[in-house]
């Protein structure tokens, strides 16, 4: 399909690369108001595949046939006022206009009217054939069509923007972000700890400060200076120091000797909260001149992000990051953290993501109680909490048979694909419940109890169909610990504890002595037999644990982890927990055994010693029988 481009140019330093599109691509009449052979000594030397023969005219008119026309406005570059209220009036094609600094259109244009012209503006921070789309006041919905179609043509992305002269998009986005991750740097955590998190936990293909050498840190400077913020001292210093980036060998990375980023130790420390609601606070305030595809088009394409930035607030709630930005805005003062109006509206109205149905964008959403267990369908993840925070969680009959009942309704449940256990209050879990325990008068009542309720569930953990992670914070203690054993991820903040204290009791861990010794090694002998406490980098150690966090990170790691889920294949996690599942079945006989053991136990005179000590917080003296 052919299309007629008429180029109006007044500036050899305009953008050169969207020229080269212009007249490389096919079937494209390019028309050149201005004297015969300017533009082709622009173009000569430089891009000798040129496909379009151009032609030239002295006569404004004859540019009126032309389907597109192209205003290259450059810095400095006096421009005729007739040209541009003719061009305004009179033309009834698609018009642009293409500024070489966008903030100097103003002082360009001296009062002319632009009321038909769709300004373009290519960003300066990105890798990716971008190119920003600045709408008429009142633009012809059309016009746009073909505005789009044209660009989409010559291989540009494209970010729509609102009229707003004088404001860029994509370079403010930029600038938070680097300002975002210059703030963790000033708390101690490497660059490629930065770009790790956001490569192997937020899922980009690329890190902020490999794009920032790429983009040229000269290039990030003078931008800090022509958008009149101020320049951070880093990359001042770096600046002054001519540490441009990739293109001079050397800028927050050494390219002498660059290593292949890698997954760091450190990424789990640093609290992903930190470096990314920043930039979801900027990217929602730019909302008020852009949309949700625009800005969201922008971190695919960039950033190489599994998902657009709208989609990750709401999958790590937008409460959380509100309660972020407030702590960082009182540790830093940076306006850069100040919540905007939009997020701390959807908190009050609980428009808070996925973890309420609702908030960018609206989720599967459902809710069940299922005795002291809650149950809530999350999108495309089952939640179950453990719901009795006055008794720290502990295991009585109604929670072990609720956990197994909402354990069966994720299993049958098609739309989730993944499950997360976790506690309510300051504990995961401080066991089983004593006082049932004391109840019981003979052996036959702790048989009941394990062929009733525990086993049941046990069984139901060990075979789940779909992963099993557990978020632990706060005390895990006895049963609560043992059944961490059983799951497929357990995810601890740094504040957790953990212990099989049954000895204490007169009881033993079944779960722990079996399955725990069969999954975990023999290190765990040790607190099998002492009872000791284990903070959460200890268990980590012993393989209880696989990620230790801080606490604030808890609601991040449930949406990174069941996104890693989701993004494999179904058949490969339905095969692999399959496997995983069968491994833990070479266990069960053991179990059985630990538990006629806990049953042998719990005829015993020291038994019942032990859950009145504990009851009445006295001494226990024990017989041995």
């Amino acid at each position: 399909m052919g299309r007629k481009i008429g180029i109006v140019f007044h500036d050899k330093n305009s953008n050169r690369e969207f020229l080269r599109r212009l007249l490389k691509s096919k079937d494209i009449e390019v028309m050149y108001l201005g004297a015969n052979g300017v533009l082709d000594i622009f173009i000569s030397g430089q891009q000798p595949e040129i496909l379009n023969p151009i032609k030239y005219t002295t006569e404004l008119t004859d540019m009126f046939s032309m389907d597109f026309i192209f205003f290259f406005a450059g810095d400095g570059i006096e421009i005729d006022n007739e040209i541009l209220w003719k061009l305004n009036n009179s033309f009834k094609g698609v018009l642009y206009l293409i500024p070489e600094i966008i903030q100097d259109i103003p002082a360009l244009l001296k009062g002319n009217n632009l009321s038909n012209f769709t300004i373009l503006h290519f960003p300066d921070l990105s890798t990716k054939p971008l190119v920003e789309i600045q709408t008429p006041e009142n633009y012809d919905p059309d016009k746009i069509r073909k505005s789009l179609d044209l660009l989409e043509y010559l291989g540009l992305s494209n970010i729509l923007l609102e009229r707003d002269i004088g404001r860029q998009l994509i370079d403010r986005l930029q600038l938070s972000f680097i300002n975002s991750a210059l703030h963790v740097l000033e708390d101690g955590f490497s660059v490629s700890t930065v770009d790790a998190l956001l490569r192997f936990r937020l899922g980009f293909e690329n890190g902020i400060f490999q794009l920032a050498d790429l983009y040229g840190i000269d290039k990030i400077y003078e931008k800090y200076k022509i958008m009149g913020f101020g320049v951070p001292h880093m990359i001042d210093t770096m600046y002054r120091d001519k540490k441009f980036g990739k293109s001079s060998g050397t800028g927050f990375y050494d390219y002498s000797n660059v290593t292949t980023l890698l997954p760091d130790e450190g990424m789990y420390k640093l609290n992903p909260y930190d470096l990314i609601s920043p930039v979801i606070n900027a990217a929602t305030a730019l909302l008020e001149i852009s949309d949700f595809d625009s800005i969201n088009r922008f971190f695919t394409v960039e950033y190489g992000s599994p998902t657009g930035i709208f989609a990750i607030a709401d999958g790590i709630g937008i409460k959380n990051i509100v309660e972020n930005l407030d702590k960082n805005y009182k540790k830093y003062g940076d306006i850069l953290f100040k919540p905007g109006s939009r997020l701390m509206e959807m908190v009050d109205n609980n428009t808070v993501g996925v973890a309420s149905g609702s908030g960018f964008y609206k989720y599967n959403y459902s809710e069940s109680d299922f005795g002291p267990v809650k149950y809530y369908s999350r999108d495309r993840y089952a939640y179950i909490a453990m719901n009795r925070p006055e008794a720290l969680n502990a295991l009585n009959e109604e929670m072990w048979e609720g956990l197994r009942i909402a354990l069966d309704k994720a299993n049958s449940d098609g739309n989730v694909t993944s499950i997360v256990i976790t506690g309510s209050g300051r504990s995961f879990s401080a066991g089983d419940d004593i006082r049932m325990m004391s109840e019981w008068n003979n052996s036959i009542d702790a048989s009941i109890w394990l062929d009733r309720y525990a086993n049941p569930l046990i069984d139901a953990i060990t075979s789940s169909s779909k992963p099993v992670i557990s978020m632990v914070d706060g005390i895990a203690f006895g049963g609560g610990c043992e059944i961490n054993m059983l799951f497929d991820i357990v995810i601890a903040s740094d504040r957790s504890v953990f212990s099989v204290p049954e000895g204490l009791i007169g009881a033993l861990p079944p779960v722990g002595s079996s399955y725990g010794i069969a999954l975990t090694g023999r290190k765990l002998f040790r607190y099998l037999l002492t009872s000791e406490w284990i903070n959460a980098n200890q268990a980590n150690s012993l393989g209880i644990v696989d990620v230790v966090v801080s606490r604030e990170q808890l609601p991040f790691m449930v949406y990174e982890f069941t996104e890693k889920i989701r993004k494999s294949a179904p058949m490969s996690i339905i095969n692999t927990k399959k496997l995983i599942n069968a491994c833990k079945e070479n266990f069960k006989d053991l179990e059985r055994l630990a538990g006629s053991y806990l049953v042998i136990n719990a005829g015993s005179e020291d038994f019942k010693k032990g859950q009145k000590a504990f009851l009445n917080k006295e001494k226990v003296e024990w017989k041995g029988k």
